[in-house]
């Protein structure tokens, strides 16, 4: 923490991710004001002298850290740039940061109407030119660039309180390569007065004179990373916001811009043509106040300018270096796509958007403080704007008003809404007194909006925490429906289906065409109590068609309906009367006057919605933007799909809000990080319908030799386990002293289970790394006893003393069923895929690798019939490993270890489908990044 203090800086991040800002090549400007103190690239006067060295000092220099080989030949942008004049007024101020800002930056207060904070640096004429472009002073080399060969990343906060004005973060102004002896091309990224993110190119003697990439509006006070691609081709510039594609364009015209390190310019052939600068716009080849406009208004991190293509997956390298230096969250990947609703509680603190104070004043700073106001985030509707009013808020008792609480899901923040029933968050064009302030026109900006139960999606990130009281309203939209003085209503609730179980329903009402319960259509999630209580990412669709209207609870469709009619939802910003006037509930139902009932009890961490059906691209991208972010995995789609008995995942530490893997084989030593050794492991599955599965955990032997350790950074990010020839996690009766400890029945629940030796399929995600074996090396390896004859019976996956895996099934009553996957298909050339379908009869026994069929066998002998007991009466004879083929005393057997990664093990107790194979591929494929088929 001193250092972090001391330097600004956020400096775990840079010891592991400093060496990506040199990589892709052709780097030519890099300026940075996260530094450490006194600062080796910050100066307080103009000339370069004296070192930056304390928060609220002023910045009047900063150099270029581009490396010296720019663009391959020497090039960059200049060697630094520098204020207009060496006095306060100019020079933005240096900030070190907290804790919670991850880095220092340079905070610039410009207004458009009196801009002189930033920074220039290029071949300028008049006053003091020298010191601007001269080759001794700043070595602005000759480069040439162009808007269909450049990308530029910056890292920058506005403050929206100066929304009112255009802000321009990087400028930059190059000479016309030939032709236009007048006027100089330039490239400008700024942030709109209409809260948009652009990135724009104009060329006065081009057709078309101008192209840009423009994003919908941000209207929030959060740090982001803008990424300004320009490339030739179909769709290919675009702009991303924190790695988002948000807007692309088709480049018509080259754009070129020409840097002369030369005063006189020769090759530039346009008079003071070539320059860059922070902060503001420059005019062309001027050195005077009355030059800069369009002045930034907040912070500036850091920006980095390329020449020269570079890569999709370099611009990933470099987006997610700068978002991990500066604790970006990932922005929402369906942004400007008809968002008019999005309140999200789970933002860092001091917050921007929630505040303790019901007219938007004092920030949310801390566990348990009230939270009285909270800001829709929306982008809006596509076309007008519009959303759902500018915020939420409490009224002003105390006792209506949710808390703020940290350490929840994935460690992300949320609204505690407490017992009692009566807290609630609302806005809308009420009848009480405060009207105004709880959505009037004047200060919420409550549009006119028109919503369609047809044309609808929605997320609702919620941990449900008690199944009382009915009908709890989660979410609330009241307005008109087809006639003007009916109800239409949207709604989300949680209740009691008469008095079965509890159940999640969304419903559309629209009193305009009927009479309840004609007038109204829902999806819900009828499954049993576990279901409707816990923590839970809930999708709805409203669509037409068949089947079309659906809901989706951590990703697996609990519910779908065709509706039969179209149920509408208007708001009105100048209606205060009739049943259907316009208002917002988070938590509650308000009424007419604002008063809360239907009060909610949980946790809610995020609303999100759409009017519009997203496409199924963009709904799958929320969905695993949102998956990612809360840290809950698709496991419960594996889990659909009965008879899972066996899910061993090395990539998830936490499971069902418990610990996953420990440290330690009896449980302790808390959650491994990278390259801690891994004692014991949790078996995910849920088993049969009786809860029958392959034990509850498998875990290590006592010597740190039998443990293989947790890595991180494997195949798409994931974690992994590293064996390397003597380690193994086992389960199972063994015939040791430790036999209670390491699978008996009081610890490890290996129940009794007719595990289906001809009837299974097993799912391996995993990567050979070692020669060809002298012995069989086993990443999952079961025995158990053959139900026909008492004697042995067993099942496999197997690395073959040759280029081959190999599975394996085997009863003592029958033999051998082996099938094979050949040549390269065996895990040596990267992470793979292996799925061992046993299935009966001659041909029912295929192996597939990534997909695809390698080996098919089978024999008329082996039948359902055949199954391998496990029980806990005969020690020696059930145990289950991964990493290793174990003995009957559970220690390392004759034939070997896996060496190399294991991800993730899945085994069903019969055959599946072809479409639930398929479900079980898509899960995989997505999450580990592979192509599966």
């Amino acid at each position: 923490m001193g250092l972090d203090a001391a330097i600004g800086i956020n400096s775990e991040r840079h010891r592991h991710l400093n060496w990506t800002k040199y990589e892709p090549r052709g780097l030519v400007g890099h300026w940075t004001f996260c530094s450490k103190l006194p600062a080796q690239n910050l100066f307080k006067d103009v000339a370069g002298t004296t070192a930056v060295n304390a928060d609220g000092d002023r910045i009047g220099y900063v150099k270029n850290d581009a490396p010296l080989i720019g663009d391959g030949f020497g090039n960059r942008l200049g060697s630094f740039l520098r204020t207009m004049r060496d006095t306060d007024t100019y020079k933005p101020v240096f900030r070190t940061g907290t804790a919670d800002d991850c880095c220092g930056w340079a905070e610039f207060t410009n207004t458009n109407a009196d801009t002189q904070e930033g920074f220039v640096g290029g071949v300028l004429q008049s006053e003091n030119a020298t010191n601007w472009g001269g080759v001794s002073a700043t070595k602005f080399s000759d480069l040439i660039m162009n808007n269909q060969n450049y990308t530029m990343f910056a890292v920058v906060k506005a403050d929206p309180a100066d929304d009112s004005n255009n802000k321009t973060f990087y400028y930059q102004r190059g000479g016309k390569a030939s032709g236009d002896t007048t006027n100089s091309n330039y490239f400008a990224a700024q942030r709109y007065s209409n809260e948009t993110y652009s990135q724009g190119y104009a060329c006065p003697s081009c057709s078309p004179g101008s192209e840009s990439t423009t994003t919908a509006p941000f209207a929030d006070t959060d740090i982001h990373l803008i990424t300004a691609v320009g490339r030739a081709g179909t769709e290919a510039a675009n702009i991303s916001i924190d790695g988002v594609e948000l807007d692309t364009e088709t480049l018509d015209s080259l754009m070129n811009m020409d840097f002369d390190s030369q005063g006189d310019q020769s090759s530039v052939t346009v008079p003071g043509g070539a320059f860059v600068s922070i902060g503001y716009q420059m005019a062309q080849g001027n050195v005077a106040d009355a030059a800069m406009t369009q002045g930034f208004n907040g912070r500036i991190y850091e920006i980095m300018v390329y020449v020269g293509d570079v890569l999709p997956n370099e611009i990933q390298v470099v987006e997610e270096y700068l978002m991990a230096k500066y604790c970006i969250e990932p922005t929402n990947p369906a942004d400007g796509r008809g968002m008019v609703g999005h309140w999200d509680f789970t933002k860092k603190i001091p917050s921007g958007n929630l505040t303790q104070n019901v007219d938007g004043t004092t920030p949310v700073n801390g566990s348990g403080e009230y939270i009285g106001y909270a800001k829709n985030f929306a982008t809006g509707e596509i076309s007008t704007g519009y959303k759902l009013g500018d915020f939420v808020r409490a009224s002003a008792n105390d006792n209506t008003r949710p808390t703020f609480g940290t350490g929840g899901q994935n460690n992300h923040s949320y609204a505690n809404y407490g017992g009692g029933r009566s807290i609630g968050l609302r806005a809308g064009y009420f009848t009480s007194g405060d009207s105004d302030d709880d959505g009037g026109v004047a200060t919420n900006k409550f549009s006119d909006l028109a919503m369609s139960s047809q044309n609808y999606t929605a997320w609702y990130v919620v941990d449900n925490q008690t199944a009382t009281g009915d009908a709890a309203r989660i979410l609330e939209l009241n307005g008109y429906g087809q006639a003007n003085t009916d109800l239409g209503q949207f709604q989300l609730a949680r209740g009691t289906a008469g008095s079965s179980s509890p159940y999640l329903r969304h419903t559309w009402r629209d009193d305009g065409i009927g009479t309840y319960p004609n007038n109204l259509e829902y999806v819900q999630d009828q499954s049993a109590s576990p279901m409707a209580d816990g923590f839970k990412i809930i999708a709805v669709i409203g669509d037409t068609g068949p089947g079309a209207t659906r809901m989706f609870i951590n990703g697996t469709e609990v519910y779908n309906v065709t509706q039969p009619s179209d149920f509408d939802i208007t708001f009105s910003k100048t209606s205060d009367s009739g049943t259907g006037s316009a208002h917002v509930g988070l938590g509650c139902t308000p009424d007419d006057a604002g008063i809360t009932t239907y009060g909610w009890e949980g946790k809610l961490y995020e609303v999100q919605v759409y009017k519009g059906t997203l496409s199924a691209a963009d709904f799958n991208n929320v969905q695993t933007f949102l998956e990612n972010k809360y840290n809950v995995s698709q496991e419960s789609v594996l889990y659909t799909i009965s008879e899972c008995v066996g899910h061993w995942d090395f990539t998830a530490t936490a499971f069902g809000g418990s610990v996953n893997m420990t440290v330690n084989r009896d449980g302790s030593g808390g959650q491994p990080s990278s390259g801690d050794y891994i004692g014991k492991l949790i078996n995910q599955a849920p088993g049969n319908a009786s809860a029958e599965k392959l034990g509850a955990f498998v875990r290590s032997g006592a010597d740190d030799n039998t443990r293989p350790t947790f890595q991180t950074g494997g195949v798409n990010g994931r974690s992994y386990a590293q064996y390397s020839g003597t380690q193994s996690l086992r389960s199972g009766y063994f015939n040791s002293a430790a036999a209670t400890a390491d699978g008996g029945a009081t610890s490890n629940t290996f129940t009794p289970l007719e595990f289906n030796n001809f009837s299974t399929t097993t799912f391996l995600v995993a990567e050979w790394e070692g020669d060809v074996p002298a012995v069989n090396a086993y990443p999952y390896y079961l025995r158990g006893s053959d139900t026909s004859s008492g004697g042995l019976a067993r099942t496999s996956i197997r690395k073959q003393n040759s280029t081959q895996i190999a599975a394996n099934t085997y009863s003592a009553s029958v033999g051998n069923q082996f099938v094979y996957s050949y040549s390269t298909d065996d895990l040596s050339g990267g992470p793979g895929l292996i799925t061992f379908k046993n299935g009966v009869g001659a041909s029912g026994t295929q192996l597939f690798y990534d997909g695809v069929v390698t080996d098919t066998d089978g024999d008329a002998a082996f039948v359902s019939s055949k199954k391998i007991h496990l029980d806990l009466t005969s020690p020696g004879a059930n145990y289950v490993s991964v990493g290793y083929m174990v003995d009957s005393d559970g220690i390392a057997a004759a034939s070997g270890s896996w060496v190399g990664k294991i991800y993730e093990l899945i085994v069903y107790n019969k055959v599946l489908s072809d479409s639930e194979i398929d479900t079980v591929n898509e899960y995989i494929a997505a999450k580990y990044g592979l192509s599966i088929g």
